[in-house]
């Protein structure tokens, strides 16, 4: 987290965002991983840029997939109602939103790294997921939708279970403190479980 957050905002328009991809990859490959860097392009304020999701696949004998996300990217600009901050100026580090999550996601993957597993795990690194505007997010989520899964597997729907790590250390969206919000793609509405 100290890392990453160090480095400042790590928006897909910064070069701290590729020096945070390039982190994650030198990580996963310290722990015997082979990571795969996924390219794709981000516009901000008209213009392009390159940025990369990274992707890291624990092995087993199943196809079938439990995907652990999170993203590295942090915001550049926050939007409170009409008025919009933090354009040119201001400093993003993300530390919950979400080097947080990068971190426990590579904390798993290095616990992981020699345990015989019977699901086949993807440790997915997202880009993009702050957006190229106020507006638009998720992008790289929409990436590996889209075809960045085609790098690890031949089908989306191997993909059996998705878990998302997202602004960790932070009392949820809308929940009481110590809760977890569980999304569904079968439900419209959050259900929480309450933590011990």
């Amino acid at each position: 987290v100290s890392y990453l957050s160090d480095l400042g905002t790590r928006h897909p328009s910064r070069p701290e965002c590729n020096t945070s991809a390039d982190y994650i990859f030198t990580t996963l490959k310290s722990y015997g991983y082979s990571p795969l860097r996924d390219y794709f392009t981000v516009v901000w304020q008209d213009t392009p840029h390159t940025t990369q999701n990274i992707y890291c696949v624990k092995p087993s004998p199943s196809p079938d997939i439990v995907l652990l996300a999170c993203h590295y990217d942090s915001l550049r600009a926050l939007r409170v109602g009409s008025v919009i901050y933090g354009l040119s100026n201001t400093n993003c580090p993300g530390a919950v939103d979400d080097a947080s999550g990068v971190a426990v996601l590579l904390e798993t993957a290095r616990l992981l790294a020699n345990v015989s597993l019977e699901k086949t795990v993807v440790f997915a690194f997202l880009s993009g997921e702050e957006g190229n505007s106020t507006a638009q997010h998720w992008l790289g989520s929409q990436q590996l939708i889209n075809h960045g899964y085609s790098l690890f597997t031949a089908s989306l729907s191997n993909i059996k279970r998705v878990v998302y790590l997202d602004t960790l250390g932070e009392t949820p969206y809308g929940e009481s403190h110590g809760n977890i919000t569980v999304f569904s793609t079968l439900a419209v509405y959050p259900q929480t479980a309450s933590l011990i």
